[in-house]
């Protein structure tokens, strides 16, 4: 029997685009790691990803030093960077990243770690957004009626 062909790639192209710095962007512009990926990032790293259309993100790794290394969601026309907390939202540290979370397009994704301890990272994709791309189609109008006899 044939072999089953490969799944389709997550998400649109060039849904990602580099703003600054190491992170870079894979599957022609679908997906983003952390600089090094899957091996550690290093200390002191800060990088940002344009998100040129919405999309819903879907996360296959995420491995942070958590309260110190964070991956942060910037909203449309906001700041370039974010000071993350805890609390904090839009932002994504330890072991809980931003799987399923809708990104609109002209905001930004940052990666920054300090100075201490590295981790294995993140690959996340910005896939297709389910709300709007996989809406169900339109019921089929009724039959017609046949004609009086």
């Amino acid at each position: 029997p044939p072999s089953p062909s490969p799944p389709p790639p997550i998400g649109i192209p060039n849904t990602l685009s580099v703003r600054n710095g190491p992170c870079p962007v894979t599957d022609s512009g679908r997906c983003m790691t952390t600089p090094n990926y899957p091996y550690n990032y290093w200390n002191n790293q800060f990088c940002s990803v344009n998100v040129l259309e919405r999309a819903e993100l879907t996360v296959f790794a995420f491995d942070t030093e958590s309260h110190y290394d964070w991956l942060a969601i910037s909203p449309p026309n906001g700041p370039p960077s974010i000071q993350c907390s805890a609390s904090t939202d839009g932002c994504f540290a330890g072991s809980q990243g931003p799987d399923g979370v809708v990104v609109e397009a002209g905001s930004a994704l940052v990666f920054q770690s300090d100075q201490m301890v590295t981790r294995s990272g993140f690959r996340l994709c910005a896939g297709t957004d389910r709300l709007s791309t996989y809406q169900s189609p339109p019921p089929s109008p009724p039959p017609p009626r046949p004609p009086p006899s």
